[in-house]
C-alpha cells in the first residue's frame, strides 16, 4: 500500500516560513535540525496540531543549484495563482476571517468551485500562494430565497427589462463594478442565455436556460456560473399590477444552505438597478426571505 508520509513546500526563507505555518497557520513541528554545517539549510516538518501522526508538510529551502530555476518556477506559479500546496479546514468562512484578523492577503478570497469544495489563496510571505479549502458537507436540502420590490414603471415595461438584451445590460447580472460584456437572450421557452461581465480584470459568466415565458406577468428560468459552482437554480419572476407601478416577486430556488442571505443580497442589488434603469430613481424593497426546501440526492459528499 502506497500512503502519503510527506509533502513539501520550496520555501525562499524557512525562518519566516516557519513562524508563518506555525503561529498563523497552526501547524506545529514535528522535526527541525540543520542539513549543513552552518545550518542555513534545515529540515523542517511540520504536522496537524490535531493528527500529530498523520501526514508531514516539510518546508524546503530553494536548492543552491536549482536556485534560479526554482525560484522563475515559483514566481511563475505564483503569477498565474497555481498554489503549492492545499490545506482542508472545517469552516472556510471563518477561518478566512481569522487570517485576515491577522494580516495574512488573498489572492483569491473564498469561492464556490466547479468541484464539491469551497476554496481561497493565500500569500505564505515566502513566495507561495496556499489553498484552503472546505468540502461542501451537503446533505441534498436546498434553499429558496424570495425578494419583492414596488416598482414605478407598469408591469409591460418591467417585463421588457428582463428580455431585452439593450435594457437587461443595463442591470442584470451587474453590480456597481462591473463593466457590461456580451449579452445573448435567447428569449423563448428552451432558449438559452448567456450573460459576460467585467470587473477590474475579471470576467464572470452566467448562464441559463428558460423554461415559463407569460408576459407580462411571470418568468422562469434557470441559473448558474459555472467557474464557480455546479449548482443550477431556478429564478421565477412574478410581476403584477400594483399601486401605480408594479409588484416584482423573485424567487431563487436551489441555492445550498448558507448562501441564502448574500443571494437575497445580490437579487435586492439588481432590483434596484432595474428600478433606476426604468424610473430613475430608488423605492423600497417590500420584503426579503428564505424558506428551506426537500431535499433531493446529493451530488458528492465527503467520506
Amino acid at each position: 500500500m502506497i500512503r502519503i508520509r510527506q509533502v513539501s513546500v520550496t520555501v525562499a526563507d524557512q525562518d519566516r516560513a516557519f513562524r508563518f505555518y506555525t503561529e498563523v497557520l497552526g501547524f506545529v513541528k514535528k522535526t527541525l535540525y540543520p542539513l549543513d554545517v552552518d545550518g542555513v539549510r534545515k529540515k523542517i516538518a511540520l504536522v496537524c496540531a490535531q493528527d500529530k501522526d498523520g501526514p508531514e508538510l516539510v518546508l524546503e529551502a530553494l536548492n543552491p543549484a536549482l536556485a534560479v530555476t526554482e525560484t522563475v518556477l515559483q514566481k511563475a506559479r505564483y503569477t498565474h495563482k497555481v498554489a503549492a500546496a492545499a490545506f482542508e479546514v472545517e469552516d472556510i468562512k471563518k477561518e478566512f476571517k481569522r487570517l485576515k484578523k491577522l494580516g495574512v492577503q488573498f489572492a483569491q478570497e473564498p469561492i464556490r468551485a466547479g468541484a464539491p469544495i469551497t476554496w481561497a489563496l493565500l500569500d505564505d510571505t515566502c513566495g507561495n500562494l496556499i489553498q484552503i479549502f472546505e468540502y461542501w458537507d451537503y446533505d441534498g436540502e436546498t434553499r429558496s430565497v424570495t425578494v419583492e420590490r414596488h416598482i414605478a414603471a407598469p408591469p409591460e415595461q418591467v417585463f421588457e427589462a428582463w428580455v431585452n438584451p439593450e435594457l437587461a445590460c443595463k442591470w442584470l447580472m451587474a453590480s456597481a463594478q462591473s463593466v457590461p460584456g456580451d449579452y445573448t437572450l435567447d428569449t423563448q421557452v428552451g432558449g438559452e442565455w448567456t450573460i459576460h461581465r467585467r470587473t477590474q480584470d475579471k470576467i464572470y459568466t452566467a448562464v441559463g436556460e428558460y423554461m415559463e415565458i407569460d408576459p407580462p406577468r411571470r418568468l422562469v428560468f434557470t441559473f448558474s456560473m459555472p467557474q464557480f459552482a455546479v449548482d443550477v437554480g431556478t429564478v421565477t419572476v412574478e410581476i403584477e399590477p400594483a399601486e401605480g407601478g408594479s409588484r416584482v416577486r423573485l424567487t431563487q430556488s436551489g441555492d445550498r444552505p448558507g448562501y441564502e442571505r448574500s443571494t437575497a443580497h445580490g437579487w435586492e442589488g439588481m432590483l434596484i438597478r432595474l428600478e433606476r434603469s426604468l424610473t430613475g430613481k430608488t423605492g423600497q424593497t417590500l420584503s426579503s426571505r428564505a424558506m428551506p426546501k426537500s431535499k433531493k440526492a446529493s451530488p458528492g459528499k465527503k467520506d
